[in-house]
């Protein structure tokens, strides 16, 4: 089975665009060590456990609707995948940021500054794992489609 695991990396890391796979591992990467800081605050500070799973929660769903606002494509001719954004992929990403500026400022009103520090981290942490699960969909259907993968 690891031998499965190494080729399947191989195929992807051959079939994705340079910047799509480092793209990749850097939302992994700022996953885990905004989960490693929530989980630090947690035990350091006594945090209440439910706002950061709800910030978690609440972040994996907003990254995974962020993800589809990126066009992942088969290219042909260099035999890749590459990333576009849309239009309304565009529009996605502005209302993100609407979204996530109103919700900082409106937090303050029900969590205190560390709790407020610690589900932030944990909503960034959300996003990053939503965002990777969603093109990870996305970029093996592609590699089925292509007979890349089964």
């Amino acid at each position: 089975m690891a031998n499965t695991s190494k080729e399947t990396i191989k195929k992807l890391h051959s079939h994705l665009h340079r910047r799509l796979f480092i793209q990749l591992i850097l939302f992994f990467v700022i996953a885990i060590v905004m989960f490693g800081l929530v989980i630090l605050d947690a035990i350091t500070s006594h945090l209440n456990i439910w706002w950061i799973l709800l910030g978690a929660i609440a972040g994996t769903i907003v990254g995974y609707v962020v993800g589809k606002a990126f066009k992942l494509n088969w290219h042909q001719d260099s035999r890749r995948i590459i990333m576009n954004v849309d239009r309304t992929g565009f529009i996605i990403i502005i209302l993100y940021v609407l979204i996530r500026t109103l919700f900082n400022s409106e937090a303050k009103q029900f969590v205190s500054g560390v709790e407020l520090l610690a589900v932030t981290y944990s909503v960034l942490g959300g996003i990053m794992v939503g965002r990777l699960a969603s093109m990870g969909h996305r970029i093996i259907a592609i590699l089925r489609d292509q007979n890349i993968i089964s």
